[in-house]
């Protein structure tokens, strides 16, 4: 068999294992904050209402993320953390000895305001951290989207209200040198460096000590600027917010490709960050923001008096099971931590008196604890396998629901190819005035994807990174960079598969190494693609309902994948020492049209609702041939190696009705009957481990079957005969 993937076998890289903190290698955070609630809800502050609760193992065995307000010390620019306020955070850090802690002050945001110089109470520093080795980090939340909100070329009310706020705290001087330091920006790596330079802001504004910086973003996947410039640990934020009509909502898989990727490119640690607010449309059609839960409350209210934009009470905001299946994904991902924004929101009283204790009877307190018991329960959650590396430009600043580059540049066809992959890997899933709530979607192509950024500044991607990849797809443009090129060609040398664009392909990589030459055609790239598209290979055909150009190629070496039917050549492969390069030479792998379009939305005009038949050839492909398993049926999927065998996931994304002012609907009709073929994999048990259930082998077909309801999700672990991690099963 004529195979695109060269390395047949399915281990895991050490680097990706989960690492150990403070003897756990996960960990769930409560947050304290000084902004919201009350200390009738603080960790550890001892108030009566509090009492049953912090009995629960949830409460007993998290670690605490302190929103503090500041830890500067007032009318000065001094730093120390003897100046924290609220000042009872320092008491009750003391209380929780046993668990790790962040904190996230929330005066400096935006990150423009520490644009300036700071004295710091260092000595006093430097003995409180040595007191402190469950101290994680100090984290600038919002990062991105603060950021992006308040330049000063932009002319936002985000930035007028911070000119003011500086004008009247006397900071004329950083008004100007912000101003100064941010322009406008000319291009995508110049946005990108000025980005950087003001990430080193937080590190020197946090007595300059690197291990202890880290950010919080939101909707822009900016996870490895984060890790450039330093930081120990990123944390992704995942709500469902976003605008109306379908369009700029959060996409949590393909943060989760960046972030995951991000940590592993760095070998850092890293976060999820929940957030429950939910942007969409109410049982009448009305869209409106910022509807979130609370179940403290008897009737929904404003979410934010004055302000007619959400509201908050029992049944608004996200559903339960959204809630349920992000939990779930995050933990089977591989971060470090989990935090719940406004947990207490999901508190309930038996009696509405004022005086008793919490409890968490709420659907949504019953999610928090319910997956909080599994993860003590299955400790052992394995290394996220995600054998693709989707390798996308340093200068991407590619925004989590795709589109214009640090959501402002012209919109190219690289930018195009791109976003092609990331929403047919997931595919699109928007709010709807019929009650859905996106942000997750089924796919056949799995969660098994990290992006890593191979052009970092200074050097390529370093190869012990690149290497714990088998497949490897290059999208987006790049600047002809020759360390880069001998980067990715000593990759597939060493038994990486990589996918390049003809686009991509420049004077770096010789004809030795791709197995074709370029024709001399009258004008490069002019040749039309003439359907139907065959594969010599396998005899699959198909056709194309859009015009698609390519390069005409010679090849030498390289066997034909793709014609068109005039016998062009659309796609080769060519092996290069232990590995495969596979050039496809339709250029940027979707349709003849302008991408440029200056007016309107180009996600709407050219990704929403389309298909990109030359994308999913080569991600079907890919798939049947990275993974152990064959997964078949209508779901979210994703893979977890263990010492002895497998962790399958399976999240039904459908047949949930949620609407931002009543509680959840569910569909029983929208059950996903999923098959699951075990190809080579030896079984000795298979448990479904939420319900603890055995699962049945057909021992002809050598497959499983397994129902995952609407809404809902399914862990299934695989363990296998004679396995040893180190090996991995036979490919």
């Amino acid at each position: 068999m004529n195979k695109l993937v060269a390395r047949t076998d399915y281990r895991v890289s050490k680097d990706w294992q989960p690492r150990r903190i403070m003897g756990k290698d996960f960990w769930f955070l409560l947050q304290n904050d000084y902004g919201h609630g009350g200390d009738d809800f603080f960790i550890d502050g001892g108030h009566p209402r509090m009492r049953e609760l912090e009995k629960k193992p949830l409460f007993r065995e998290s670690g605490v993320l302190y929103w503090n307000e500041s830890i500067t010390i007032p009318g000065t620019d001094k730093v120390s953390i003897a100046a924290m306020s609220p000042a009872v955070f320092l008491e009750l850090i003391e209380r929780r000895p046993h668990a790790p802690f962040f904190i996230m002050p929330s005066s400096v945001r935006p990150i423009q305001r520490l644009m300036k110089k700071f004295e710091h109470d260092s000595a006093a520093y430097a003995t409180w951290k040595c007191e402190h080795p469950n101290f994680m980090g100090c984290t600038n939340a919002e990062t991105d989207n603060d950021f992006l909100q308040a330049l000063p070329w932009r002319k936002t009310g985000s930035w007028e209200r911070l000119k003011t706020n500086l004008h009247a705290a006397g900071d004329g001087e950083l008004i100007e040198t912000i101003v100064r330091e941010l322009p406008e920006p000319r291009n995508r790596e110049e946005f990108a460096a000025q980005y950087l330079n003001v990430c080193g802001a937080h590190r020197k504004y946090f007595f300059n000590d690197v291990g202890k910086v880290n950010y919080l973003r939101a909707s822009y996947c900016f996870d490895h600027y984060y890790y450039e410039s330093g930081a120990d640990a990123v944390a992704l934020e995942t709500t469902n917010t976003g605008s109306g009509e379908g369009g700029l909502h959060y996409r949590h898989q393909v943060s989760l490709f960046f972030a995951r990727g991000a940590a592993r490119q760095y070998k850092k640690n890293w976060m999820w960050y929940i957030a429950f607010y939910y942007n969409g449309y109410d049982d009448q059609g009305n869209f409106s923001g910022d509807n979130y839960a609370n179940y403290r409350i008897t009737e929904p209210v404003q979410s934010h008096p004055g302000k007619n934009i959400g509201r908050k009470g029992p049944g608004q905001g996200m559903s339960p099971s959204l809630i349920t299946r992000d939990l779930y994904l995050t933990y089977l991902s591989g971060t470090s931590f989990v935090c719940a924004e406004q947990w207490w929101d999901y508190l309930h009283a038996a009696v509405e008196d004022g005086q008793s204790p919490w409890n968490l009877s709420s659907p949504y307190g019953k999610a928090l604890e319910d997956w909080f018991e599994f993860t003590r329960k299955n400790p052992d959650r394995g290394a996220s396998y995600a054998p693709v590396a989707l390798l996308v430009p340093f200068a991407q600043g590619y925004p989590t629901y795709g589109g214009r580059s640090w959501g402002m540049f012209a919109y190219e066809r690289p930018d195009w190819m791109i976003d092609a992959f990331m929403f047919t890997i997931m595919p699109y899933s928007p709010v709807t005035r019929n009650g859905d709530e996106g942000a997750l979607a089924n796919s056949p192509y799995g969660d098994i994807y990290d992006v890593i950024v191979p052009n970092t500044p200074g050097q390529p991607v370093p190869l012990d990174v690149l290497g714990n990849y088998k497949v490897a797809v290059l999208l987006g443009a790049y600047p002809e960079n020759q360390a880069l090129a001998a980067r990715l060609m000593e990759y597939v040398k060493h038994g990486g598969t990589l996918f390049l664009n003809i686009t991509q392909v420049n004077e770096f990589f010789p004809a030795e190494f791709v197995g074709f030459e370029r024709r001399r055609v009258e004008a490069r790239s002019a040749v039309q693609v003439e359907t139907p598209v065959r594969s010599p290979v396998d005899g699959v055909t198909f056709g194309l309902l859009e015009s698609y150009r390519t390069e005409a190629v010679s090849l030498r070496g390289a066997v034909a994948l793709l014609e068109d039917a005039a016998g062009n050549v659309l796609a080769c492969k060519h092996s290069y020492g232990k590995g495969n390069v596979v050039v496809s030479t339709v250029d940027c792998l979707v349709p003849d049209c302008d991408a440029n379009g200056k007016e309107g939305d180009p996600l709407g005009r050219l990704v929403y609702g389309k298909r990109f038949p030359f994308v999913e050839y080569f991600l079907k492909a890919s798939v049947s041939e990275v993974l152990p398993v064959e997964v078949r049926g209508d779901v979210e999927f994703g893979l977890n190696r263990l010492s002895d065998g497998w962790l399958l996931y399976l999240i039904n994304n459908r047949g949930v009705t949620k609407f931002t002012n009543r509680e959840q609907v569910l569909d029983s009709s929208k059950t996903a009957k999923v098959e699951v073929c075990l190809r080579d994999i030896r079984v000795s048990k298979i448990t479904e481990l939420r319900e603890q259930r055995t699962v049945p082998v057909d021992g002809k077909n050598h497959a499983f079957t397994i129902d995952v309801p609407p809404g809902d999700v399914r862990i299934v672990k695989i363990e296998e005969k004679g396995h040893e991690l180190s090996g991995g099963p036979r490919g």
